[in-house]
């Protein structure tokens, strides 16, 4: 199914700060919008990160893939992301960083 927005995470030992950034995704303030959005971890580590998937609601799903080489970088791993990505457009977001609540609406 088509999505609004992807938003591609690159993850490598991010275990300790990665709820916080995709709560900050998730707590997005969309004003009158309705937006699909996909989040994919596009993880290049070998730690297991499935239980983030958890934290979806309605409109927002998350999707893991991995990079072929652990440690690639996050240029690989965003690219990795792309390619099963299905939303109009793609945002990306590191591990370790947060969006202000209305990021999202003001970029959209």
């Amino acid at each position: 199914m088509l999505k609004d927005i992807s938003i591609i995470i690159p993850v490598y030992n991010a275990k300790d700060y990665l709820k916080n950034t995709i709560i900050s995704i998730l707590n997005q303030k969309l004003k009158y919008m309705n937006l699909k959005i996909e989040i994919i971890l596009s993880i290049d580590d070998q730690k297991n990160y499935t239980e983030f998937t958890n934290l979806k609601d309605n409109n927002k799903e998350i999707r893991l893939t991995r990079t072929k080489k652990n440690g690639s970088g996050p240029g690989n791993a965003r690219n990795e992301g792309i390619k099963i990505s299905k939303g109009k457009y793609i945002g990306f977001l590191d591990a370790d960083d947060e969006w202000s609540l209305n990021y999202l609406e003001k970029m959209y």
